[in-house]
């Protein structure tokens, strides 16, 4: 398909929507830093800067292209996204966000699903929890206050409460519990939950999972789980798809053992 051509003045309004988002999503030093390097102009100024921001944002460029269309005149809307199809033609995912519904999103590493999603949900605005064992540097470029990454290790990945204490007391729910408190409807991503498994055991690790939903639906917000089917039985990932909404399709040649004696209540390792 040949490229649709923009007319000047429509790739400066472009441009325009887009270094102002860019000034919003990022820290002042990142976006200058990574702006001061582009060379060129016209449309070919405004691809570098789109692939800029999906690699300092960790958002997916078509998003990208979806939220700041949603902030002009549609006549230079429609003009946008048919040059950009025109550009990149690629099948895109979606996800339509549901308040209070639990998504499961599999990970086989080749790119990040559930993390584009959650850091397209922060660029829009909304406040944002991230639970993982992962760093990215998407997490330090972005200037939003409403955003925190909290590292799970150690004790914070220990999900028995103290004795005589609420399930709830336990540190890892107590910390979604209190983000949620002081920010009301957030997005909640939780891609540790192969670690609370080796750590806890899967029926610990489940039960502490569906107390994070109760806690999330309960202020209307949205939780992404991200999981690495490698690291769970058949039975376990049956178990998790039968609570939460799949977003794709199980590639079962990837999952955890599928023997007959496979059972969702997997032993704390030694």
């Amino acid at each position: 398909m040949t490229e649709i051509q923009l007319g000047k003045s429509e790739v400066g309004a472009v441009l325009d929507c887009l270094t102002t988002e860019m000034k919003r999503w990022l820290l002042p030093r990142i976006y200058e830093s990574v702006t001061s390097r582009v060379i060129g102009s016209g449309t070919s100024l405004l691809k570098a800067l789109l692939i800029i921001s999906a690699d300092q944002t960790g958002v997916k460029e078509s998003q990208i292209v979806r939220h700041i269309s949603a902030r002009m005149h549609a006549p230079l809307a429609a003009s946008f996204k048919a040059w950009y199809d025109s550009w990149r033609i690629a099948p895109e995912e979606t996800f339509t966000a549901r308040n209070g519904i639990p998504f499961l999103i599999y990970d086989y590493g080749k790119k990040d699903l559930a993390m584009s999603i959650f850091l397209d949900f922060i660029v829009q605005g909304k406040p944002g929890l991230a639970m993982t064992r992962k760093s990215s540097p998407a997490f330090e470029n972005l200037r939003s206050p409403d955003i925190r990454v909290v590292h799970v290790q150690k004790q914070l990945g220990r999900l028995s409460a103290r004795t005589g204490s609420p399930a709830q007391d336990v540190p890892f729910i107590r910390v979604v519990k209190n983000h949620l408190q002081v920010n009301g409807s957030s997005i909640v991503l939780v891609d540790c939950l192969d670690y609370l498994k080796a750590v806890n055991g899967f029926q610990a690790a489940f039960v502490a999972l569906s107390q994070v939903a109760d806690i999330v639906s309960d202020v209307k917000g949205i939780l992404i789980v991200s999981v690495r089917p490698a690291s769970f039985e058949e039975a376990e990932l049956s178990l998790l798809e039968s609570t939460m909404e799949v977003l794709g399709r199980r590639n079962r040649a990837n999952s955890g053992s599928q023997s007959a004696s496979a059972i969702p209540w997997g032993a704390s390792p030694a």
